[in-house]
């Protein structure tokens, strides 16, 4: 499947775990749904949040411990 033209000028070529891997790297680096859709050419973006999942569960995750951290009297867990 043709995916898009590298910085070369070679065409790219890529299967589903290419696709993950950049909707992943795309999510990580705070692109919305829209635009991860832009890149790897979903449709839905019921097939994209498959692939970002876990990445939004992460970052979730992390934003309710800085919460939690942020309160006074409150263990920091991240040290000992």
């Amino acid at each position: 499947m043709l995916v898009g033209i590298m910085p070369c000028g070679c065409f790219m070529f890529c299967g589903g775990t290419c696709f993950k891997n950049a909707a992943q790297a795309l999510a990580e680096a705070g692109c919305s749904d829209r635009e991860i859709m832009a890149i790897t050419g979903h449709r839905t973006t019921q097939m994209v949040s498959l692939y970002t999942k876990r990445v939004e569960q992460r970052r979730m995750a992390r934003s309710a411990m800085d919460k939690l951290e942020a309160q006074p009297g409150v263990m920091n867990f991240g040290q000992k």
